[in-house]
Formats: structure tokens, sequence, C-alpha cells
């Protein structure tokens, strides 16, 4: 598990945004994709609920299971032909404040010059209402697309 490192060559992987108590905004936690794997939110979810629990000094057990419950994507390589990355999201996030980021995180910053980074809405990525809630409730703050409020 990475944060805020970033990379110099260009990599696939997924991410979540997790709330920060103190500024309010998002950090970008990413896993990278490793050869021959596929790095599932599920599985880094245990290490971001744990995080998250830490932050806003909540029991784990009551936001373990909500891994839909932050905004979250993922960056898939290129096809051999297309050449274009493909940043999957769930559109939870304002990309203007954070897709610069997103990008530097995975080393995309220049490819996304070059037009060779898509983002995409992709509906499997979005939060589920129900989880969201559920971490909103046992954290005390609301979720927007620029960062948190408390509650």
């Amino acid at each position: 598990m990475q944060k805020k490192k970033a990379l110099t060559e260009p990599t696939a992987g997924i991410y979540y945004m997790v709330p920060n108590p103190g500024s309010k905004k998002y950090e970008i936690h990413t896993m990278l994709e490793e050869p021959g794997e596929d790095p599932i939110h599920l599985f880094m979810w245990d290490h971001i609920s744990k995080l998250v629990a830490s932050k806003f000094k909540i029991n784990h057990d009551a936001i373990s299971d909500a891994y839909t419950g932050l905004p979250r994507g993922r960056v898939i390589a290129p096809s051999e032909r297309s050449g274009v990355w493909i940043i999957a999201h769930g559109n939870d996030v304002n990309l203007t404040v954070y897709g610069k980021e997103i990008l530097h995180e995975f080393g995309l910053s220049d490819l996304a010059a070059l037009n060779k980074v898509r983002w995409e809405h992709d509906p499997h990525e979005n939060m589920s209402v129900r989880e969201k809630e559920l971490v909103e409730t046992s954290c005390k703050f609301k979720l927007s697309p620029t960062g948190i409020s408390t509650i």
C-alpha cells in the first residue's frame, strides 16, 4: 500500500479517497497492480477501513464491511492498440479538485498532457448509498465531492 508517493513510470492499480479529519479534504491511497495480479478494492478495504477508524477514533467493526462507502476508482493500462490509459471512477469526487493528484499518483501526468488518459464513469466504482451512510454515521461526517464536513 502506498500513500502520497508519486511514481515515475505509469502504473495501473486502484485507489480510495480517504477523508482527512484535519484538512477536511481527501487523501489518495493506492494499491498498484503487480505483474499477474489484479488489485481488488475489497482486499484493500481492510487497510483503508482500519486507517479511517483510527483517524476518526471509532470502532473498526462499525465500518469493516462498507468497502463501497468511500470514493474509489481504478486505473487500467492501455490495450496494445489504443495506447490510452483509462481511469474508471464512481463520479463521487470533484475531478477538477483531485484529478491532477490521481494522475500524479499513478505516473500519468505526462500521458494526460498527450491525451493518452481517458476518465470514464464506471457505475461499478460508485459508492453504495447504504455503505456511504454507514461510514458517514459511524465517523460523524458528511462526504461531498470536495471533502468532508463534520456533523
